[in-house]
């Protein structure tokens, strides 16, 4: 291959390299905390406690968060 022609085939091929890493699908999506009957994420639950307590503990009214 000319010097010429293997500098373009690499530049194509580095190009369609970072093409194909860019994310797909960027668009605004609905956040994922959302569901069918609600906006509440853990339905009222502290999420914490899940790890720490080991059982599910209703969360306090005045830590809600929009």
């Amino acid at each position: 291959m000319k010097t010429t022609t293997r500098y373009i085939f690499f530049g194509v091929t580095a190009l369609l390299v970072c093409l194909a890493l860019l994310p797909h699908g960027v668009s605004a999506k609905d956040p994922i905390n959302k569901t069918f009957f609600g906006n509440k994420a853990a339905k009222g639950y502290d999420p914490v406690a899940y790890f720490t307590d080991g059982k599910p503990v209703e969360g306090k009214k005045e830590f809600e968060y929009e």
